[in-house]
């Protein structure tokens, strides 16, 4: 489900991706399944910012973020923070964004993962065009 809800979301329709997220964190929280969860409402709030709805994407955000730090499981952390970053920015907050970006860039760059640590550093970039002007 997750993965059908994430082409959904690519291509632009956030409102059936925010309903496949939802039936997939429901079952990924019925049978226990942690990483999808996260996934799941990491998932959510890319939806919800394809929406512009920051808010309701800040705090999917921090739910994966929470869930993440009480289950030890970071491998999503630095994409969480990154989202959580780009939230921010579109809250009109480049601080904060910079803040929270700049530390996943961080945490990417310590746990050898690559990929992260690329798009966390393609958001800084944005960011800093912002603050730029």
């Amino acid at each position: 489900m997750e993965i059908i809800a994430t082409v959904r979301n690519g291509l632009g329709e956030y409102d059936a991706a925010i309903e496949g997220y939802l039936a997939a964190l429901r079952i990924d929280r019925e049978i226990g399944f942690g990483y999808g969860e996260r996934a799941a409402l990491i998932g959510l709030a890319k939806a919800h910012r394809g929406l512009g709805d920051a808010r309701r994407a800040i705090a999917y955000c921090e739910q994966a973020l929470a869930r993440m730090r009480a289950d030890g499981e970071l491998l999503l952390e630095a994409a969480g923070l990154t989202e959580l970053g780009h939230d921010h920015l579109d809250l009109g907050d480049p601080v904060t964004a910079s803040r929270l970006v700049s530390q996943a860039i961080g945490l990417a760059a310590e746990r050898g993962q690559a990929l992260a640590e690329s798009r966390a550093r393609a958001v800084l970039s944005l960011i800093r065009q912002v603050q730029v002007g």
